[in-house]
């Protein structure tokens, strides 16, 4: 009996040394470092909170009265003052007044600064 376990040990190891002789580019599982480490309980981390950009308080501008070159002044309204509503305020005020295209985009450019 214990002639054959030492045969069937001899065979088996003789075969395991055989199989690894027959695939030699295998190589043997290495845990890879790209991987991040595991975490602690399994839950993720918490996310972080970005600061948030602040928003100037909304302001209000008044009516304000702006003069032509040639023609009379028109009064543009008051409203929220960041740039993209007052250029809005001075083309509703240079349609509003009867001035062309041409002239709207020069009346704005001195209403707006």
């Amino acid at each position: 009996m214990p002639r054959l376990v030492a045969l069937v040990m001899l065979l088996s190891s003789v075969t395991a040394a055989l199989a690894q002789t027959q695939f030699p580019g295998v190589a043997p599982s290495v845990p890879s470092p790209f991987t991040p480490p595991p975490q602690l309980g399994g839950a993720p981390a918490p996310p972080v909170a970005l600061p948030v950009p602040r928003v100037s308080p909304n302001r209000q501008t008044g009516p304000s009265l702006v003069t032509r070159p040639r023609g009379r002044p028109v009064e543009v309204p008051g409203g929220p003052s960041n740039f993209s509503n007052q250029v809005e305020r001075c083309l509703d005020a240079a349609a509003n007044a009867g001035i062309g295209p041409n002239g709207r985009a020069a009346f704005t450019r001195r209403c707006v600064q």
